[in-house]
């Protein structure tokens, strides 16, 4: 009986199963982009994604790129745009299946961002859609593009100089998917 029992302790290692963690392609395409990062496998989807990278990466710099925003104001609709630099005003003509008309807009506080400037327009209109696209400098020469629409990151695309790829995440039919281009 004892010779048994020591059999079978000196086999018991031999004969157990080792688990073996499973990777998602999400968190296998991070890996790719980032091979000697260790927390990869608690990255479930694009959020966590976005998350790991500003923890990891501290931001220096973003800059809004573009935003489109339809709105409601005084039971007028109004559409805001922002690109190259320049905000422009448009009142939608509901009579005429959307048609748009420019605003005249003039810029009275000169000494305020942008960001701040649209969100004085803003303040006391109701959002009916908000679609934007922001670009952040992050240290370690780490490029980063959001895109998002009514508050949800539906594109985040990072480039990280060493090394040299890109991550490009984004949701595909409710399912976020990041592939890593070297």
């Amino acid at each position: 009986m004892k010779l048994f029992l020591v059999i079978c302790l000196i086999c018991s290692p031999l004969f157990s199963v080792a688990k073996v963690k499973k990777t998602t392609p999400l968190q296998q395409s991070v890996q790719d982009c980032l091979p000697d990062q260790k927390n990869i496998p608690t990255l479930k989807k694009m959020s966590d994604v976005q998350n790991f990278v500003e923890e990891k990466f501290a931001l220096v710099r973003h800059d809004l790129v573009s935003r489109e925003v339809v709105y409601r104001e005084a039971n007028d609709e109004k559409k805001l745009k922002f690109l190259n630099g320049k905000i422009t005003l448009y009142k939608v003509n509901a009579d005429d299946e959307g048609a748009v008309e420019p605003i005249p807009n003039d810029v009275r506080q000169r000494g305020i961002t942008i960001e701040s400037y649209i969100n004085q327009l803003l303040i006391r209109a109701t959002i009916m859609s908000d679609w934007s696209m922001r670009e952040e400098i992050r240290i370690g020469g780490v490029e980063a593009t959001i895109s998002q629409r009514d508050k949800i990151v539906y594109k985040y695309k990072v480039k990280f100089i060493a090394p040299d790829r890109t991550l490009d995440c984004s949701i595909v039919k409710n399912k976020d998917l990041c592939t890593c281009v070297k």
